[in-house]
């Protein structure tokens, strides 16, 4: 059986544009199906509407319009980051030679929350492609990506997953359980970068900190230019005291993986919180804004040099002097591998472990689950509900999930993988994640 999937990540041979992934989650929005308003009557599937369902009514219409693309048309749409980094003229001229020929497009295939959306687009001629979109509550357009549709033949079997994921040309560790119980690994032990997925231990820092009342989930907190981070997310786009409370910003953390939110948190906690909760080689845990600074900003070269031979102490006092933000969206090399970069990292066991503990505490707080289940990285079937919370750099992607099945019992499926190759990583994250998606509907089938 065949697997038409939403991609999202950056990949070869087409046209893309892909804005502003910073230390975003690899995942695809949660399918959905609310009322429609479709942009027309070739439109196979319901486009909801929200803002990101706006959003790509807007694009569908912008490639059907009698005349060409002009920048006129594209003013006051995109982020001023997003075009930075891709101009006005690039945008108009990847519309009109590369896309617009091939119309009049069948939009199907959608799937999407408020802020982030996917569909593919059939034109009358050439192959189906995936539109990926993210906006801002205001619908201002901060990641566009155009991939060519992929077909995933789903593995039917463990073995077969762990086949496949060992084919893959990266280094990839993992562990499937079921109840407790090993049923799969491989390097389950081996601690690599984790990306965004290190947001669990700040998820779980705050969970604690509801728990002993230094923080309550509609405690409000505030965002300003020293805390603001860059993307993935939305809150650095906010002004200067703008306020968000706890739940949300929790929910923005893991849905979205919003970085400023992020940072709101762990600010909100207290470093020593997470420090305390996370694996010894990861601490101290740093800021996303303090890791953009160490590993991107002007100094780059030597700080991450410093950092990683320093020991904690010397590490926590090198993140304490970063203090002005000197990177901004344009000056990231996405190209380049990070895997070696002094980062979050964990491994498997450990990933799994954290998840344990937030399912622990989940009974007590229903806004964990809430949180961690509003998107699923990839269509599963089989389960009464399943969480995930997904991580990537240059070169790095993790996947990390754990559900209930419909028989109740409890799954959790745990994929890092790295390489000294970004495109390779970048050309098989969706791979990498629909596997671990075969690997909990087999499971949860019993296969």
């Amino acid at each position: 059986m065949h697997n038409h999937i939403r991609s999202v990540v950056a990949a070869a041979a087409t046209s893309l544009v892909l804005i502003l992934s910073g230390c975003g989650s690899a995942s695809d929005p949660e399918p959905s199906s609310p009322p429609s308003v479709g942009p027309s009557s070739r439109s196979s599937v319901s486009i909801p509407q929200t803002t990101a369902g706006q959003a790509m009514i807007w694009v569908h219409e912008i490639l059907e319009q009698e005349e060409d693309v002009t920048e006129a048309d594209l003013e006051d749409r995109f982020l001023d980051e997003f075009i930075a980094q891709v101009s006005l003229e690039d945008l108009t001229t990847l519309f009109n030679t590369n896309l617009r020929p091939a119309a009049p497009f069948t939009v199907s295939d959608y799937a999407g929350e408020d802020l982030n959306a996917s569909a593919t687009f059939a034109g009358e001629q050439g192959d189906p492609f995936v539109v990926q979109i993210v906006v801002t509550s205001d619908g201002t357009i901060t990641g566009l990506l155009f991939t060519p549709d992929i077909d995933h033949e789903a593995a039917t079997s463990l073995d077969e997953v762990e086949s496949r994921l060992d084919d893959l040309p990266m280094d990839v560790n993992y562990i499937v359980t079921r109840e407790g119980e090993t049923l799969a690994s491989q390097g389950a032990d081996d601690v690599a970068p984790i990306g965004s997925a290190f947001k669990l231990w700040v998820l779980l820092a705050v969970v604690e900190a509801v728990e002993s009342g230094d923080l309550n989930w509609d405690d409000e907190l505030t965002v300003t230019e020293a805390n603001k981070s860059l993307p993935s997310g939305e809150l650095q786009d906010e002004p200067d005291g703008t306020t968000v409370t706890v739940r949300e910003a929790a929910q923005k953390m893991i849905e979205i993986s919003d970085n400023t939110a992020t940072d709101l948190l762990i600010g909100a906690v207290g470093r020593d919180s997470i420090d305390a909760l996370v694996p010894e080689h990861m601490r101290p845990v740093a800021t996303t804004r303090q890791f953009f600074e160490l590993v991107w900003g002007e100094d780059a070269p030597q700080l991450t040099e410093d950092y990683a031979s320093a020991d904690t102490a010397g590490r926590a006092a090198i993140l304490d002097d970063l203090t002005e933000l000197t990177v901004d969206v344009t000056g990231l090399d996405l190209t380049t591998s990070e895997v070696s970069s002094p980062t979050w990292a964990a491994s498997p066991q450990e990933v799994a472990g954290v998840l344990d503990q937030l399912v622990a505490a989940s009974d007590e707080h229903p806004e964990i689950g809430e949180i961690l289940g509003a998107n699923t990285g990839v269509p599963v079937e089989g389960y009464e509900n399943l969480w995930f919370k997904g991580g990537s750099l240059p070169g790095v992607v993790a996947g990390a999930w754990t559900g209930q099945t419909e028989s109740g019992e409890r799954v959790s499926v745990i994929l890092i993988a790295g390489s000294d190759d970004a495109t390779a990583i970048s050309d098989h994250t969706m791979e990498l994640l629909l596997l671990g998606g075969d690997a909990l509907t087999t499971v949860a089938d019993g296969a």
